[in-house]
């Protein structure tokens, strides 16, 4: 049986147009569910990063027994900036 080029177009057509209602229901089914990505500010990821350092610093010197770290002349007396 041979099939015309009208019948060809309106089972393409046809088709198309299904593909089109199932994307839209899709597109429904996601803008109902869809929510927004909340993401930390830049303040509370450093702050949650610099907090996990200590914490890993605070393991190391847990296991070898060393003072932790007690700033840039690790617990000395630093000159004044007028000396």
């Amino acid at each position: 049986m041979v099939v015309s080029d009208s019948a060809d177009e309106v089972t393409y057509q046809a088709g198309y147009r299904r593909a089109l209602e199932l994307a839209a229901e899709r597109v429904d089914e996601l803008d109902a569910i869809w929510v927004p990505v909340q993401r930390p500010s830049y303040e509370e990821r450093v702050a949650s990063r610099v907090a996990d350092m200590e914490r890993a610093a605070a393991e190391v010197h847990a296991i070898s027994g060393t003072r932790p770290f007690g700033g840039l002349d690790n617990g000395a007396v630093l000159p004044g900036v007028d000396w």
